[in-house]
Formats: C-alpha cells, sequence, structure tokens
C-alpha cells in the first residue's frame, strides 16, 4: 500500500515538516530515514530533526493512503502535498 506522510515536530507551531511517499510499511521507512540520518546530517530533512531534539521530538503522519497506487500517482500526490504545506522538500 502506498503511504504519503509527513515528518512533523510533536510540539506544534513550527508550521514546518517534510514530506514523502513510501509503498512499503511506515514503520520500516521511519528506520530508513533513522538509518540515513547518520550517513547524511546534512540533508536539509535531518537537520531539521536535529533542531528539533532529535528522532524522539518528530512523529511520522500519514497524510493519505492510496492502496493500489502507481508510483507516479504516489509522486503526483507528494507533489501535491508539498506544494500546499510549509515543506523542507526543495
Amino acid at each position: 500500500m502506498a503511504l504519503i506522510y509527513a515528518i512533523v515536530p510533536r510540539k506544534r507551531g513550527t508550521g514546518t515538516c517534510y514530506v514523502g511517499c513510501t509503498a512499503r510499511a511506515l514503520a520500516q521507512r521511519a528506520r530508513e530515514h533513522v538509518a540515513a540520518s547518520r550517513r547524511f546530517p546534512r540533508r536539509a530533512v535531518y537537520r531539521f530533526v536535529a533542531r528539533q531534539g532529535g528522532w524522539g521530538r518528530v512523529r511520522f503522519t500519514v497524510l493519505e493512503t492510496m492502496p493500489g497506487a502507481s508510483r507516479r500517482a504516489m509522486l503526483d500526490r507528494e507533489s501535491f502535498y508539498i506544494a500546499r504545506m510549509g515543506t523542507l522538500n526543495s
């Protein structure tokens, strides 16, 4: 199942988030982000997590589920959310 998700601060009010998409389970994608943050700490999303105080201070939120969606459809919806929300995505 395809998911569109956001990484958002647990504390409200920053107005910033990261939007992503995955065809894997959200818990697996979260683990991949944690591992990638060690390899690529300068990426905007991982600097954002560090500024929040680490992975315990952010949460993964499902924005939309897309059963049976194609990769193209998933990326289109991800782009939709990036355009509508204040995101770190470039």
